[in-house]
C-alpha cells in the first residue's frame, strides 16, 4: 500500500496512535471527573457567577454562537482539512502524522492532570442549565461513561486548558512547518487568520476563559518544537522515541526547523 509516496511505516503509526490513544481516553475520564465535581457550579449558577475575564470584555457573543457546536464543527472540520493534507500531498505524510499524534496526545495527556484539579463555573451560558436534554450527572461512575460515549461533545466542567485552542494550534503548526509548495507562505496566513478566528470563537461563544486558551497556546508550541529540540540532545527517553519516529536520511534524522 503506498500513500505519500512510500509505504505505511506500521510500527511507528501503531505507536503513535497508541499514544494519541491513551493520552485522549485519560483526557476524557478526567473530563467526566471534572463534570462531576463541579455539578454543584452546574446546579447553582447564580451562587457561582462566571468569573470577570479580560477575553470576554472584548469580544462579544456571536450569533453563530447560538449553535451550541460551532466551535467544535470548525475545529473538526480544520483538523480534517489537516489530515487530509499531510497524508496526501506532504512528503513526509507519516512522519508528519506520527508528530501530530505523539505531541497532541501528550498534551490530551497533560490536560487530564489539571481539568478536574481546580473546579471553575463554566462561563458557557447552556452549562448553566446542567444539559437541557441529559441534566446533571448523579454519579461519579454515570459522569465518566456519559463524557466518553456520547458525541457530539457537550462538556461543561472541563476549562484548565483549552483542548480546542490544542487541536487548532496543532493544525496550524503541521501546515507551519511541513508545507513547501510554492504558494506555502499565503497558506500558512490562511491558515494562522483560521487558527485565529477559531481560538477567538472560543471566547466568543464562552466556552473557555482567556486563562485555559493561554495556558493551551503555551503548552502547544513548547511541546511541538520540543520534538524539533530532543533531535540534537541526548535525553535516555524523549530523544529514542522523537528518532524512532521520525524519517531517517544519510544515518540521521532530519529535522524540521
Amino acid at each position: 500500500m503506498k500513500i505519500c509516496g512510500g509505504s505505511i511505516p506500521w510500527k511507528k503509526v501503531i505507536f503513535s496512535l497508541t499514544l494519541f490513544s491513551i493520552g485522549y481516553f485519560a483526557d476524557d475520564v478526567m473530563t467526566g471527573v471534572a463534570m462531576w465535581r463541579g455539578r454543584e457550579l452546574l446546579q447553582n449558577p447564580d451562587t457561582h457567577p462566571v468569573l470577570p475575564d479580560i477575553g470576554f470584555d472584548l469580544v462579544p457573543m456571536w450569533e453563530l454562537c447560538k449553535n451550541k457546536q460551532a466551535a467544535t464543527y470548525t475545529l473538526l472540520t480544520f483538523m480534517i482539512l489537516t489530515l487530509f493534507r499531510m497524508m496526501i500531498f506532504f512528503d513526509e505524510g507519516w512522519e508528519v502524522f506520527c508528530r501530530f499524534a505523539v505531541v497532541d496526545g501528550f498534551l490530551m495527556l497533560l490536560r487530564s492532570t489539571t481539568i478536574a484539579i481546580t473546579s471553575l463555573n463554566n462561563p458557557w451560558p447552556d452549562c448553566n442549565q446542567c444539559g437541557i436534554d441529559t441534566g446533571c450527572p448523579d454519579t461519579l461512575y454515570e459522569s465518566v461513561v456519559y463524557t466518553i460515549l456520547r458525541f457530539p461533545l457537550y462538556d461543561c466542567g472541563d476549562l484548565i486548558f483549552s483542548g480546542h485552542t490544542v487541536h487548532y494550534i496543532m493544525c496550524a503548526l503541521v501546515w507551519h512547518s511541513y508545507d513547501k509548495t510554492i504558494y506555502h507562505k499565503i497558506q500558512r496566513a490562511i491558515v494562522w487568520i483560521f487558527t485565529l478566528f477559531g481560538i477567538t470563537m472560543l471566547l466568543s461563544c464562552r466556552f473557555h476563559y482567556s486563562v485555559d486558551i493561554l495556558l493551551a497556546t503555551y503548552l502547544s508550541f513548547s511541546a511541538w518544537f520540543y520534538w524539533d529540540y530532543v533531535q540534537f540532545v541526548h535525553h535516555p527517553i524523549t530523544s529514542g522515541i522523537v528518532r524512532f519516529l521520525s524519517k531517517e536520511k544519510g544515518g540521521e534524522t532530519e529535522a524540521k526547523l
